[in-house]
């Protein structure tokens, strides 16, 4: 990332955070400055993830997630 020199984590990855997943997952990174409402510009980076569908838990049993948010 251009700001905190974070570096990416580039092709062909597997986006998701939560563990023993089996479904849906995206992934985003932006880049760029935002401008207070105090006039001051400043430096701009988000990493967004979704996740939906199973995931087994530590204790073995399988739940549906639902949907997770990540920003």
């Amino acid at each position: 990332m251009p700001f905190t020199k974070v570096p990416l984590e580039g092709l062909d990855v597997e986006p998701r955070v939560v563990t023993d997943h089996n479904g849906f997952a995206a992934l985003a990174y932006h880049a760029g400055t935002a401008v207070g409402n105090d006039g001051k510009t400043y430096d701009l980076e988000t990493d967004m993830r979704v996740m939906q569908g199973n995931y087994v838990a530590a204790d073995g049993s399988h739940h549906d997630s639902g949907l997770f948010v990540f920003v």
